[in-house]
C-alpha cells in the first residue's frame, strides 16, 4: 500500500543537491521551490529544513509519479517525521490543495489556540470538513506524526503510540490540485521546521505497523546513545557521521577519521 516514500536522507531520494526530492517508490518526482541558494537543505540526520517564508515542494499534476499520489476513494495513511522550528508555527505535513480550494487530503500540525506554546494540535482533512487531536504535553523536537482513515475513523499516532481518534466520514475525490510538503497552496500553511522522511500509503495502517515503521526508523531522529561523557561517536548509518568517501566523522568531539587502504 505504499505509493510514495520522500527520504532526505536516502541519496536514491534526495541526492544532497538541487532542486529534485523524488519518490523511489513510484518514481514521483517533487520539486523544491523559493530559495534562491538552496541553503535551507541541510544533510544532518538526513533531513532538508525549511526557512519559514516560503519555501515548499511540490508535484504538480503534470509530473512524473503524479498519478501514484492522487489518492481517491476512502483510505490513506500519511505519516512523517517532522521537527517543528517554530513552537507557534502553523506546519501544513502534506496537502493536496491550493487557495480556495477544498483539500483533497491534508495533515497539519500546528499550535492550539487554548494552550501554550509548544503545546500542539494534529488535524486531518478531507474535503469540507477535518478532523484534530489537541495534544496532553508539550511537544519539540523530532516527532514521528501519523494520520490514517479507514473509512469511518481517523486515528493519530505520535511516535508510534495512538494519540486519539474521530469518526469521519468522506471520501477522497481528485481536485485537480497539486500536491505539496511545507504549504497547502496559501500563505498560512508555509512551514518553519525540518522535514526527514516522508510516507503516503493508500490504506489504513493498523497500530502494530504504524509502531514498526517508528521502530525502525527513530534510530536517525532519537538519541540512540548516552551522549553524558560520550567522548567519541562514529556512527556509518548516520548520514551526519559518514555520507561515503574516506572521511569517518565523530559527531561528538570532531575527531574526524579517514579510512586507510581500502580500495573499495
Amino acid at each position: 500500500g505504499l505509493v510514495s516514500c520522500w527520504d532526505a536522507g536516502n541519496r536514491r531520494s534526495y541526492p544532497a543537491t538541487g532542486d529534485k526530492w523524488s519518490s523511489p517508490v513510484n518514481s514521483v518526482e517533487a520539486t523544491l521551490y523559493n530559495s534562491s541558494d538552496w541553503d535551507f537543505v541541510n544533510e544532518k540526520m538526513g533531513f532538508i529544513s525549511f526557512d519559514g517564508t516560503n519555501a515548499y515542494v511540490s508535484v504538480g499534476t503534470s509530473d512524473p509519479g503524479y498519478d501514484a499520489i492522487n489518492l481517491l476513494g476512502n483510505t490513506m495513511s500519511l505519516c512523517g517525521w517532522v521537527n517543528r522550528l517554530n513552537d507557534d508555527d502553523y506546519v501544513t505535513i502534506m496537502s493536496k490543495r491550493a487557495s480556495g480550494y477544498m483539500p483533497q487530503y491534508e495533515m497539519t500540525w500546528y499550535h492550539s489556540g487554548g494552550y501554550a506554546a509548544p503545546y500542539a494540535q494534529i488535524a486531518f482533512e478531507i474535503g469540507a470538513n477535518g478532523v484534530m487531536r489537541s495534544s496532553e504535553a508539550a511537544l519539540t523536537g523530532w516527532h514521528y506524526v501519523v494520520a490514517t482513515y479507514d473509512g469511518t475513523t481517523v486515528r493519530f499516532y505520535i511516535d508510534g503510540q495512538p494519540w486519539g481518534t474521530a469518526s469521519y466520514t468522506a471520501t477522497l475525490s481528485d481536485n485537480g490540485r497539486p500536491f505539496k510538503i511545507a504549504n497547502s497552496g496559501s500563505s498560512a500553511g508555509t512551514a518553519e521546521a525540518d522535514f526527514g522522511a516522508l510516507y503516503m500509503y493508500n490504506r489504513a495502517l493498523s497500530a502494530d505497523e504504524v509502531k514498526q515503521n517508528y521502530e525502525a526508523t527513530k534510530p536517525r531522529f532519537k538519541p540512540r546513545i548516552t551522549k553524558s561523557g560520550l567522548l567519541g561517536n562514529w556512527d556509518a548509518g548516520d548520514p551526519q557521521s559518514y555520507s561515503g568517501g574516506t572521511t569517518w566523522k565523530d559527531t561528538a568531539n570532531h575527531y574526524d577519521g579517514t579510512l586507510e587502504n581500502d580500495d573499495d
